[in-house]
């Protein structure tokens, strides 16, 4: 699988669900984590959202399906600019579009995936994935892996 065939299934399953095939994009021990532009650029530790392994991101999806409340809304990514930087190494650019029931369609969040790749039972998955959004706010409460 290619790194953009990875990102294709990856926003397919985000998108499209079902919501707990998202962490089978990842290998075991992998980690993942949104992070604002600001306190990446300065080496600030601090996530938004952060699993350090898929166990954890078993957990988001089960607290998502079971736990949250929220209003409904349809999200949709769009992957640009691919590269595979070094040979275990994958960075692109996305967009996230949200829209709500009744309501327009608008930006929900813009910045770049930084990816480590790795084997895991003859498949290509992230060892780890760094969600950088570019803005200071999410503009509503972050439900939703990026």
């Amino acid at each position: 699988m290619t790194p953009i065939d990875l990102f294709a299934e990856y926003c397919d399953a985000l998108d499209e669900g079902p919501l707990d095939e998202w962490p089978s994009f990842f290998t075991p021990d992998a980690v993942y984590r949104i992070v604002a532009r600001e306190n990446f650029t300065r080496g600030l530790p601090l996530a938004l959202m952060l699993c350090e392994s898929r166990a954890m991101m078993e957990d988001r999806v089960r607290a998502i399906q079971e736990l949250s409340m929220y209003a409904p809304r349809v999200m949709r990514h769009v992957v640009s600019a691919v590269r595979e930087p070094e040979p275990d190494a994958v960075t692109a650019s996305y967009a996230v579009f949200e829209t709500p029931p009744e309501g327009d369609t608008r930006v929900f969040s813009t910045g770049r995936y930084l990816g480590r790749l790795a084997l895991d039972d003859g498949m290509v998955r992230f060892s780890e994935l760094t969600v950088v959004y570019d803005t200071a706010l999410i503009p509503t409460s972050l439900i939703y892996p990026l």
